[in-house]
């Protein structure tokens, strides 16, 4: 084995996870803003957006070349772990809403 060309593989691998991360953290953003959006949990968990998103990134994941099992099962993981967050914002939102009401009331 190649130590060096190991080490240089690595610190690709590094840089790409670091791009992977900025981006998470990106979408996340994204994620909290449509979260202010949202009517109910259905809204949050949103089934037909999931079912939309996974089929798109499936259909990329052939275009790059790589297999779509890989990105269908990151992309779920990723889902449900926004959806999760989107939920906790949704309802500190919600009852933000409902304690500001109560207090007019």
């Amino acid at each position: 084995m190649d130590k060096q060309r190991m080490a240089e593989i690595r610190l690709q691998i590094d840089l790409l996870d670091e791009q992977i991360v900025k981006l998470l953290a990106k979408r996340r953003l994204f994620v909290g803003e449509a979260a202010k959006y949202k009517q109910n949990k259905a809204e949050v968990s949103a089934p037909d957006r999931v079912e939309e998103v996974i089929y798109r990134v499936k259909k990329l994941a052939e275009e790059y070349g790589i297999e779509a099992f890989i990105v269908e099962k990151v992309y779920q993981t990723m889902i449900n772990c926004f959806i999760q967050k989107e939920g906790e914002i949704h309802q500190s939102i919600f009852l933000g809403a409902n304690e500001k009401s109560s207090d007019i009331g």
